[in-house]
């Protein structure tokens, strides 16, 4: 059984996944300032990360070990960014399996 890969599904889901990638991060980083609202902030980010399920929650829960449980305003910096590329990553896998099934229930009209 050979498996192509989509590249629309790709291109799809990366489209679909960049607002979100936008607004999380923009949480995340105006998090960082020191408000009254910042954990809220922090959490509607990470509520946006979790979309990428289960990569993304798999990377977060890997990289708080790495950097001693807590996330510092200096850590985000090297977080953020492969927290996207691990949502990134999910969604492409996510399409891709969605154009797996597809391809093979397609062969199975009546």
């Amino acid at each position: 059984m050979k498996f192509l890969v989509s590249r629309k599904a790709i291109l799809i889901a990366t489209i679909a996944a960049l607002p979100i990638l936008a607004l999380a991060s923009f949480f995340w980083i105006s998090a960082r300032e020191p408000s009254v609202y910042s954990d809220t902030i922090y959490a509607f980010g990470d509520g946006l990360f979790q979309l990428g399920f289960p990569l993304t929650t798999t990377l977060f829960s890997a990289l708080l070990k790495i950097s001693g449980g807590r996330f510092t305003r200096d850590s985000e910096l090297w977080v953020l960014p492969l927290m996207n590329l691990g949502f990134l990553i999910q969604w492409i896998i996510w399409s891709q399996l969605i154009v797996f099934i597809y391809r093979r229930f397609k062969g199975f009209k009546d």
